[in-house]
């Protein structure tokens, strides 16, 4: 196990050495940016829904537009 520790082969022969990553983190925070531009178009005037009753007045998310922002 130590050669492990040692970047070495067993016959003593020194591993490659690793590709370059891209920057995982760009990755996610492009993710987080794609999820609120699309909550962004979600809460447009359209999404929103006006129920009333005789005393009182709801505006929200109603039908399958309520269980996606929900999610």
């Amino acid at each position: 196990m130590q050669h492990f520790a040692s970047q070495q082969a067993p016959d003593g022969a020194i591993y490659a050495a690793r590709k370059n990553r891209k920057n995982l983190r760009s990755k996610t925070e492009r993710i987080k940016l794609q999820k609120t531009a699309l909550f962004r178009k979600i809460s447009t005037q359209k999404n929103f829904k006006i129920e009333q009753d005789e005393s009182q007045l709801s505006v929200g998310f109603f039908g399958r537009v309520a269980w996606i922002v929900r999610v």
